[in-house]
C-alpha cells in the first residue's frame, strides 16, 4: 500500500511522484497510477476538474480517496454529469 497526494497546486505527469512535496493535480491522473490498497489524500482547495473513473477495479483491496486531515477539498466541476464512477469496483471516497 502506498500513499499519494493531490493538490490544487500539483501537476500531473511522470516527473511528479504524487508525494506530499510533489502532488498530482487531478483524480483522473492519480487513478491511473494506483495499485490495490493505495490511499490518495486530497488536499484542501477548490477543484474545477470533471473526473470520470471508468473501468478500474481495486481487486482484493480498495483504492481510497480521502480528504487530507483538517482540510476540505471542494469539487465544483461544471455540468450535471460532472464527477462519476462507472463500471468500477473497490473504490472508496471518504470525507
Amino acid at each position: 500500500m502506498a500513499t499519494y497526494y493531490i493538490a490544487t497546486t500539483g501537476t500531473d505527469g511522470a516527473a511528479r511522484t504524487g508525494s506530499i512535496s510533489q502532488p498530482w493535480r487531478t483524480i483522473e491522473y492519480a487513478v491511473t497510477r494506483l495499485t490495490t490498497g493505495d490511499l490518495v489524500y486530497i488536499r484542501g482547495g477548490t477543484y474545477s476538474e470533471v473526473w470520470d473513473i471508468v473501468g478500474y477495479n481495486g481487486g482484493a483491496g480498495y483504492f481510497t480517496f480521502q480528504a487530507y486531515p483538517g482540510e476540505t477539498p471542494i469539487f465544483n466541476g461544471p455540468g450535471s454529469a460532472a464527477n462519476s464512477i462507472d463500471n468500477s469496483s473497490y473504490i472508496k471516497i471518504i470525507e
